[in-house]
């Protein structure tokens, strides 16, 4: 399994709509947000996390990833092992496809 942490606004449309649209195969973890008076002034970064079962395909999610932020690009980033990645389809997919193979090697040692 990949998982991947995007930083992003919150927004609670985009939370529910992650959960809600994301392809079978994929777990979308969103932290619980605190509620205060005044928090949503200025939306806090979250970090979501996205975890993809080894038989998910690569290239179905990344299409779907980068759909639900082509409005909207996050001003913050994705990434991987502490590894930033760019909001680009290419790169996205190889970063992925290639944490499937370090992570099937290590299953398989």
């Amino acid at each position: 399994m990949a998982s991947i942490i995007i930083k992003v606004p919150f927004s609670p449309k985009l939370c529910a709509t992650l959960r809600d649209e994301a392809p079978e195969g994929v777990t979308v973890h969103i932290p619980p947000i605190p509620m205060k008076r005044g928090y949503f002034d200025h939306a806090p970064i979250i970090d979501i996390t996205l975890t993809l079962a080894r038989d998910v395909s690569v290239s179905l999610f990344v299409a779907w990833l980068l759909k639900k932020f082509e409005r909207k690009p996050p001003t913050t980033k994705i990434t991987m092992r502490r590894r930033e990645i760019e909001w680009d389809e290419g790169k996205l997919r190889k970063a992925i496809e290639e944490e499937l193979q370090i992570e099937k090697k290590s299953d398989e040692t």
